[in-house]
């Protein structure tokens, strides 16, 4: 059966999809400053702008920003506002939201982006996704609306993404979503323990580092012994032309030359 959270609208979700789309629009009006409400290092630093852990993550910077986030927001936080009541899903949201921009601020202070502001509900929205995959983690969502595929799986997905995208060079804050992950899945972890959540995608996280390990091994292995097969037939090639004369032996040597260049070439792209 394929699910998701699709399904009218709870109450925290209006809020806060009202509020959003208000600030967005007073961002239009120039009446709302991503230098004084977005989450710039310098400004907290420097004139203690600490509200921008907060207001941070009402400010979008463009349509498809908003859009994206505030239709993953309904999406997969009905269901769970449902599930835990408008009180507690409006203080989770607003702890990995404001906990992402903790993150954010270290980050871009230890890499020099001290006066780059940061807009977004994305660290909140991971959380979120975290939440949903923890309490929801069989069902179906289509992927690009195309793929069917389990949350469990998608969310990891995401956050591996996130995390080989970490050290790139880019305008999308990859430290605020895997803060608001992170974030999540602890604060869920510790909430839930009695109902054992977290602990079983944990060991899903753990099965899937030691499958892919065995594979690794497996793939290392199988190439150590294609190098050992080559190496072999080239020194018996040496070994069968050594006596037909110097001609045949200078071509043998300059096959297993030839073997040992192929074994250590560079298949990089």
């Amino acid at each position: 059966m394929y699910q998701t959270g699709f399904g009218g609208i709870s109450p925290a979700i209006k809020n806060l999809l009202l509020a959003n789309i208000a600030v967005y629009l007073l961002q239009g009006l120039e009446l709302v400053s991503s230098w004084v409400f977005g989450l710039v290092p310098i400004q907290i630093v420097d004139k203690f702008f600490f509200w921008q852990f907060f207001t941070y993550m009402f400010l979008h910077g463009s349509v498809g920003h908003i859009f994206f986030n505030m239709f993953a927001l309904w999406m997969f936080g009905v269901e769970l506002e449902r599930r835990w009541g408008t009180q507690e899903f409006l203080k989770y949201y607003l702890l990995t939201g404001v906990i992402a921009g903790i993150s954010i601020f270290i980050w871009n202070a230890l890499s020099g982006a001290w006066g780059v502001p940061t807009i977004g509900a994305s660290g909140a929205v991971f959380g979120i996704l975290i939440a949903y995959a923890l309490f929801f983690p069989e069902r179906y969502v289509y992927f690009w609306g195309v793929l069917p595929i389990k949350v469990k799986y998608l969310v990891i997905g995401y956050g591996a993404i996130e995390l080989m995208l970490l050290p790139g060079q880019s305008n999308i804050s990859h430290i605020g979503h895997l803060g608001g992950m992170v974030a999540g899945f602890f604060y869920l972890r510790n909430r839930y323990r009695r109902e054992g959540i977290g602990y079983r995608l944990f060991q899903l996280l753990l099965d899937g580092v030691g499958r892919a390990g065995e594979a690794g091994q497996q793939i290392v292995q199988y190439g150590h012994h294609e190098q050992g097969q080559q190496r072999g037939q080239a020194q018996t090639a040496y070994h069968d032309n050594a006596d037909t004369g110097a001609a045949f032996c200078a071509g043998a040597t300059g096959q297993r030359q030839r073997y040992s260049a192929e074994d250590g070439r560079d298949d990089r792209h």
